[in-house]
């Protein structure tokens, strides 16, 4: 269960259309998984996970154990770790890399498209970035808040270890950012 000041950092992630959750390390993103995923369920969101560094099978075994049984996930990385795809439900989109950010951000309008109350969890700038230079993945972030503010929507860009990513670039990230969470 989660502790109060985690529920309300989930409401402060719902709260806000586009938010920027800094994470010092992967272990409290999977501490914590549960807790964000539920609670946004419960509050009446459809989760999609965009993963560009755990496959895409794993995310939805999580989702599933968690209790969540509405959600999208777009998977940028399991082509790229396995030779035989492992097969999925209608609810994974499987794409080639990490590093086709167009293809990932027409898969992403295709999903904001179609439904609504989405809670959008991108996993991770950090993880992207090894894939994407800089002014590709500040193109990318500015068009997906961009969407977001449009469909009115909730995103989270997920930093892993802000100390391996270039301060610089967090700044201009925030630019695009209305609410910033530490965890």
């Amino acid at each position: 269960m989660a502790d109060s000041e985690m529920l309300d950092d989930i409401k402060r992630l719902v709260k806000s259309t586009v938010s920027l959750l800094l994470l010092n390390e992967r272990e409290k993103l999977n501490n914590n998984f549960n807790a964000i995923f539920n609670s946004v369920s419960s509050m009446g969101f459809t989760p999609v996970y965009v993963t560009g560094s755990v496959p895409g099978d794993a995310i939805e075994n999580k989702l599933l154990e968690s209790g969540v049984k509405n959600y999208k996930i777009i998977d940028t990385i399991t082509r790229s770790l396995y030779k035989d795809i492992p097969k999925f439900s209608e609810n994974v989109v499987v794409l080639d890399s990490p590093a086709d950010l167009t293809r990932l951000s027409i898969s992403l309008e295709n999903i904001v498209n179609e439904n609504k109350n989405l809670f959008v969890f991108i996993d991770s700038i950090t993880s992207f970035s090894i894939y994407n230079s800089q002014n590709e993945m500040l193109r990318f972030i500015h068009y997906v808040s961009s969407l977001s503010h449009e469909k009115k929507q909730k995103t989270v860009f997920v930093v892993i270890n802000d100390d391996g990513v270039d301060s610089t670039f967090i700044d201009k990230v925030r630019s695009f950012i209305d609410e910033e969470i530490k965890l």
